[in-house]
């Protein structure tokens, strides 16, 4: 049995799998990584707040953050070194712990919490984590130990979400808008605080956690935005408008990446802002939303 967990740890996978792909084969492999990345959680995110509601954002929101906590704690209480096998070929030289892998964790949370919600298929989930599995080795970035334990905790995380949503779900809806909106600017407070302790190369999820906190409940309070079902053309428009400001946030953070309090806090913020109060408060004005009469008291918080 150890000796079946030390050979997960072993650079002879990642060697075997490199001599099929090298490096030609990099931009394959940065796609394959690229659905596991950090950017499919801001995507994944949009989608489901401007299609499919508040409750489906929310959740996907608290698992994917679960998993973001998860990996940081391991990561600086394991310190696991990354391959540096001289046989192995290193895409990237990544400065923070190899396990678990960030990659899988949020492929089972984000993508995982899509099947939970029956809009994808569990095979789907499992054929994107091979995917992205193949990507990170392929790229020299893990070991199959650190994928096999990522993927293992971002199971562990969807299934507590699983468990604890209508339990949450439930007592959200009895909190009063104003104390959410309290509740945010005490969470943004905390996450402005964090840039005291925390690296400037951090500061990114702390600038989404920061819009995160402010958008949610002002949202809720001054917008109240359900998506409605719309003729493909201006479901189509809705996407294009809804991803314009994704991609005036790219280009504005290519423009500053050497600025850090600009580029890796106060557009991670603007983004979040835009994704979660923005963009909604556009598409109401825009009445691609339902009356808030169509909306059942007991969901008002988390429709």
């Amino acid at each position: 049995m150890l000796d079946a967990l030390r050979a997960l740890w072993q650079p002879e996978p990642i060697i075997a799998l490199q001599r099929i792909f090298g490096p030609a084969w990099r931009p394959v492999l940065e796609v394959l990584s690229l659905l596991g990345g950090h950017q499919l959680v801001v995507l994944a995110l949009c989608w489901a707040r401007w299609f499919r509601g508040r409750h489906l954002a929310c959740r996907l929101l608290v698992a994917a953050l679960l998993g973001l906590a998860a990996s940081m704690i391991l990561g600086t209480l394991l310190d696991t070194p990354r391959p540096d096998d001289p046989r192995i070929w290193v895409a990237t030289q990544i400065p923070i712990s190899s396990f678990p892998s960030g990659h899988l964790i949020t492929c089972m949370t984000v993508w995982g919490t899509f099947a939970a919600a029956r809009l994808l298929r569990p095979y789907v989930v499992a054929v994107l984590a091979v995917l992205i599995a193949l990507g990170r080795l392929g790229l020299g970035q893990h070991y199959p130990g650190d994928l096999l334990g990522g993927a293992l905790i971002g199971l562990l995380i969807l299934a507590m979400v699983a468990w604890a949503w209508p339990w949450l779900r439930v007592g959200a809806a009895r909190v009063p808008a104003q104390r959410w909106l309290l509740v945010g600017i005490t969470v943004a407070a905390v996450a402005l605080a964090g840039t005291l302790v925390v690296s400037d190369d951090r500061w990114e999820l702390l600038g989404l956690l920061l819009g995160v906190a402010i958008a949610l409940p002002a949202e809720q309070l001054a917008v109240g935005y359900t998506p409605r079902p719309l003729p493909w053309r201006t479901t189509l428009l809705k996407a294009t408008l809804g991803f314009a400001g994704i991609g005036v946030y790219s280009g504005a953070a290519a423009a500053v990446r050497g600025v850090p309090g600009i580029h890796n806090l106060l557009l991670p913020t603007l983004l979040a802002l835009w994704a979660l109060l923005g963009a909604p408060a556009l598409f109401r004005r825009l009445d691609w939303s339902k009356p808030p009469a169509l909306l059942h008291p007991d969901a008002a918080a988390l429709a």
